[in-house]
């Protein structure tokens, strides 16, 4: 690409172009999310209205809105957790009002029983229920004196799903 015409320095101009994607992205010189930029400006209008209020000198009611203002628009800009402050009380609301899934070891876990109870009268889980089937059905066979076979754990499952 030619170009005829000359600068002051008799050198010929340099013709550049800007790229296609620089001016589309969501960021304010590729640091700053725009939506972070509003969220700044506006918290800090908010504090320093809000400073107004306060029955001070003028001088102490400018110092504090240039302080606490200027503070809270670089905190709403730079965000929380690389989220807007918005975005991350929006996250932090739902995840407090999900329903929580606790742990087995947990001090809220409520064993889940299948009904069935052991020698003591103690309600046992689905594991426990064929754990003491199958020592019940062991002892029954040592007593009658058959050899535990695989036949015998079979039935034994089949007893604790009726």
């Amino acid at each position: 690409m030619k170009n005829d015409e000359t600068n002051e320095f008799g050198l010929p101009f340099a013709v550049r172009y800007i790229c296609h994607n620089v001016l589309g992205s969501q960021r304010m010189a590729n640091r700053i999310k725009k939506r972070n930029l509003v969220e700044g400006l506006l918290l800090g209008a908010v504090i320093a209205y809000g400073i107004s209020f306060i029955p001070f000198k003028i001088q102490v009611k400018i110092f504090s809105m240039v302080v606490f203002g200027i503070t809270f628009f670089i905190i709403g800009c730079i965000g929380i957790s690389n989220r807007s402050i918005t975005e991350y009380i929006y996250a932090r609301v739902r995840f407090n009002t999900m329903p929580k899934k606790y742990h087995k070891r947990s001090i809220k876990y409520v064993r889940k029983t299948t009904g069935t109870t052991n020698d003591n009268g103690e309600q046992l889980t689905y594991a426990e229920t064929i754990f003491y089937s199958l020592k019940k059905s062991y002892e029954l066979q040592k007593e009658n004196g058959e050899k535990f076979s695989y036949t015998n754990i079979i039935d034994a499952f089949k007893s604790i799903q009726k």
